[in-house]
């Protein structure tokens, strides 16, 4: 069929053939081959193909995007698709088509789609699109007043603007042509781009267009060339955008006006200078893609161009090298030095003129048009000059690459030197062993001559004497050899010291140049990036909402933004995450969010659980309790700067005491000391939400809008704040218990006076339990045999407040409340009654916080003045609260 004809054509390329076994693994994730394997030739890949594409003509799109993506077969790729396209695209309309014909069809104009008609050259539509026109005609002919309120068109996404024109006259005299007419003459040329969406009837009738936001400040001058057809047409008022070009001052119904009675003047600034900004943002964004569209094709250049230099470095690095290379090598180290200071210094210095450029112009401000002329010049130099950084910083990096590999060379050929030293020496132990067996024959040579002497005659003797002779010689020769070796095996010794000197030196000197330089490219193309957003932010005079920390110690003015960060972890653990703090107003309530991540209570597990906890503050004094009011929220959408998911939490007079009082102390948090009950919302997003549009990078951005709390009561002193001691207990050598995961159990006290309701014992577990070992100090509250149990009630149900208290003033305790209820101990597992068999007396299992309070927070804290661990290694703890729900 047309799909095996169309690859028959090419198969004999053979260029085509020897290239296929390189993308074989995309050929088989688009099925078109059936399994990968290695070491297949390119002819059997082809067969495969074929047969896949004549099973499937489709398939042949597919090989053919694949061809496109690789430059050595791109050009194939794209002959083959354009075939494709002649014989199987021809007639065929796809949803894109449809999408485009729907967003720029209207109900009086159908050019598109006539267009579409045309091109694709369907008969039975060209009858139906005549005969729609001739209705059209017929409908521009007809009252005004018959098609008000009729929606004609929709916005589209490309013409987001509108343009709202009021005319002060009967739509019973008019047509749809005069409104056409009255818009082709007000913008002339431009009148094509400005659609009709409605028009609306009142007092005077309203026409409402739409057109594309860039041509704002062309339409805004057409108008104003135009005033006199706006009087002609009695309009009353023009608004192009946010920009009101023209308006009557005075609607008066005589039929004479006074030329003073309409007033035709300039937009005012802001409202021009609103539409400008916005018309230029949209050119700054399509400007920023298109750099983002090169910075791509750059470096995917620049991956080429790295594995080519490694194809090289490879073939380089089976070279032996001498020691005069050696030398060469501390030149061409010297020489790369001095180009890297001096490209050093040139970056550093286009980079402070580019900062320079940025800071002027972030500080000018857009008066007229003239000034967007220059502004718009400015931006592409701007944008010229980021081109050119980002042109060095590349080379900067490849002339770091090469840097390393030099380096990489170097210590190869140390690692030779070391190899033949290696053989060097054990050349020299062989020689030494010989010489030893050398020693050894002469002594017994020596012996034996002194016997034969006895027994030989002269001729004997001297014959003897010549094989003495000869031996000495050879010993004497060997001892020679062995000298020279040993001077041999001490100069490379020597030359090996120095290379290892110098490598380890150059080396050292070498990975600090390269990390300093990388590290000033990370930075300063940091620095870039955020003086280029400060630019545009500037231009588009929007208000940065701040992201608060924890230092946040500033004045600031709501709105502000907290970031939770490692979102994937918070919800797998579901801890709890607390905000950094901030106030209601000035001189305000101090707050703070706490977030869960998989949820709480009846939004466990299904959605996101948002609470407001208030903090002690700076100006609590002062202020009056309980609160009353609302705290506005917006979880941020990641995708879009629009349609954020808001919600509001609500301190009123339904909320738990210990929400909306006075606090004193109780969670210890970076920011400060906060309170241990919030108010807040535990279902406040569905999770599904969250991970489809809220969250970037794992993390999400909460915004607190609007803050709205007042006092109702009266001020509260920090000594009416403060329970007093109800029990209290210490436990020393702290640091020795928590290095031996050890525990400490202090004495028995009562829930009510003189020995009377249950009977409790606190255990502390001062390095951790469980998954908290080795982090937090782990406290639970034991239920113990009481000589009240027979009159009480089980299982015990009610609250013990507990505070970690702070040695360095009388505030910021770390404060808990431990509740037993039907919620905690639905399997009364805590609260209900120590059988009489229990040897120690206490509850198997007690109830508390493993995490009550984390390590580093034990020592002293200078910001928030708080310190829980003293100088004689003891901590105390205090039970200020005991309420019994169970009687």
């Amino acid at each position: 069929h047309p799909a095996c004809k169309i690859l028959a054509r090419y198969a004999s390329n053979q260029s085509l053939v020897s290239a296929l076994p390189q993308f074989a693994a995309l050929l088989c994730i688009e099925k078109i081959i059936k399994e990968l394997a290695t070491n297949v030739p390119g002819e059997t890949l082809l067969i495969q193909t074929k047969k896949a594409v004549c099973d499937d003509y489709q398939k042949l799109r597919a090989f053919a995007e694949t061809l496109l993506k690789f430059k050595m077969t791109a050009v194939i790729g794209k002959a083959i698709m354009t075939e494709y396209g002649e014989i199987f695209c021809k007639n065929a309309l796809n949803l894109n088509d449809c999408e485009l014909m729907s967003d720029n069809s209207s109900l009086d104009d159908i050019s598109m789609l006539e267009f579409l008609v045309n091109k694709l050259n369907i008969e039975e539509a060209k009858l139906v699109v005549q005969k729609y026109k001739e209705v059209i005609e017929k409908f521009s002919k007809i009252e005004l007043s018959k098609c008000l309120h009729e929606r004609f068109s929709h916005a589209s996404l490309l013409q987001c603007e509108s343009v709202t024109i009021v005319v002060d006259r009967k739509t019973d005299d008019l047509t749809l042509d005069d409104v056409r007419r009255l818009s082709a003459n007000l913008f002339d040329e431009l009148s094509p781009n400005v659609r009709l969406n409605v028009i609306r009837d009142g007092n005077s009738f309203t026409i409402t267009c739409s057109f594309p936001l860039v041509l704002s400040e062309q339409l805004i001058t057409a108008a104003l060339h135009n005033i006199d057809v706006l009087k002609e047409n009695k309009v009353k008022r023009l608004t192009i955008g946010h920009c009101t070009v023209y308006e009557v001052n005075d609607t008066s119904t005589s039929t004479e006006l006074n030329e003073h009675q309409h007033t035709s003047s300039l937009p005012t600034s802001s409202g021009l200078s609103k539409q400008l900004m916005l018309s230029l943002s949209v050119q700054l964004i399509n400007s920023k893609e298109e750099v983002t569209t090169l910075n791509e094709k750059s470096m995917t250049m620049k991956e080429e161009a790295e594995s080519l230099k490694e194809t090289l470095d490879t073939k380089n690095k089976m070279l032996r090298v001498s020691r005069g290379e050696s030398d060469r090598f501390k030149r061409i180290a010297e020489e790369i030095e001095k180009q890297s200071k001096a490209k050093e210094v040139e970056s550093k210095q286009e980079i402070e003129l580019l900062q320079e450029k940025i800071s002027r112009m972030s500080v000018q401000q857009i008066e007229d048009s003239k000034e967007m002329v220059a502004m718009k010049k400015e931006a592409q130099l701007l944008k010229e000059a980021l081109d050119a950084k980002n042109k060095m910083l590349s080379v900067s990096v490849a002339e770091s690459e090469r840097l390393k590999r030099i380096a990489a060379e170097t210590k190869l050929l140390l690692q030779e030197k070391e190899l033949l030293l290696s053989e060097h020496e054990q050349e020299n132990e062989k020689l030494k062993e010989k010489n030893k067996l050398l020693e050894e024959q002469l002594d017994l040579f020596q012996s034996e001559k002194e016997r034969i002497e006895v027994e030989k005659t002269g001729a004997d003797k001297e014959e003897q004497q010549k094989e003495i002779d000869t031996i000495m010689a050879e010993n004497e020769k060997l001892q020679t050899d062995l000298a020279i070796e040993r001077e041999q095996l001490e100069k490379i010794a020597a030359e090996k010291e120095e290379l290892q000197k110098y490598f380890d030196a150059y080396e050292k000197k070498m990975m600090e140049k390269f990390e300093k330089l990388q590290a000033d490219l990370v930075n300063k193309k940091l620095e870039t990036d955020e003086n280029e957003q400060a630019v545009q932010i500037k231009k588009l005079k929007l208000t940065r909402v701040p992201t608060l920390h924890d230092d946040w110690r500033e004045s600031h003015t709501l709105p502000v933004e907290v970031l939770m960060t490692s979102f994937a972890s918070h919800h797998k653990s579901n801890d709890h995450w607390y905000s950094p703090s901030f106030y209601s107003h000035q001189e305000g309530y101090k707050l703070c969010l706490r977030v869960r991540a998989n949820g709480e209570s009846e939004g466990s597990g299904t959605h996101l659980s948002i609470h407001v906890h208030l903090m002690r503050g700076d100006h609590d004094e002062t202020l009056k309790w309980p609160v009353r009011g609302k705290v506005k929220l917006e979880l941020l959408n990641r995708k879009c700067d629009e349609d954020h998911f808001a919600g509001e939490i609500e301190f009123n007079d339904d909320s738990n005491s210990e929400a909306t009082g006075r606090v004193v102390n109780g969670i210890q948090i970076s920011s400060g000391t906060a309170a241990f009950v919030g108010q807040g919302g535990a279902a406040f997003i569905p999770q599904d939400l969250i991970f489809k549009d809220y969250m970037k990078d794992d993390s999400i951005r909460i915004r607190i809008t609007s803050v709205d709390l007042s006092g109702q009561g009266n001020s509260i002193p920090i000594s009416v704040a403060t329970s007093g001691p109800f029990f209290e207990f210490r436990v020393n050598k702290f640091s020795t218990l928590q290095k031996s995961n050890g525990s400490y159990v202090c004495d028995p006290f009562y829930t009510h006076k003189e020995e009377q309701g249950y009977k409790f014992v606190f255990m502390v577990y001062p390095n951790g339990v469980g998954a908290n070992k080795g982090k937090n100090v782990s406290i639970f509250a034991h239920l113990t045999k009481g000589e009240n149990d027979d009159r009480l009630k089980f299982p015990f149900r009610g609250e013990i407040t507990l505070q970690a208290v702070n040695c360095r003033a009388d505030q910021d305790h770390a404060e808990k409340v431990i509740r037993i209820n039907d919620f905690t101990d639905p399997k009364e597992m805590y609260g209900g009654r120590v059988p009489w068999y229990n040897v120690t007396g206490r509850a198997l299992n007690g109830y508390g916080f493993p995490e009550f309070l984390r390590h580093e927070q034990l020592k002293y804290n200078e910001k928030n003045n708080t310190q829980y661990l003293d100088d004689n290694d003891s901590m105390l703890f205090r039970v200020t609260n005991v309420r019994v729900m169970s009687v």
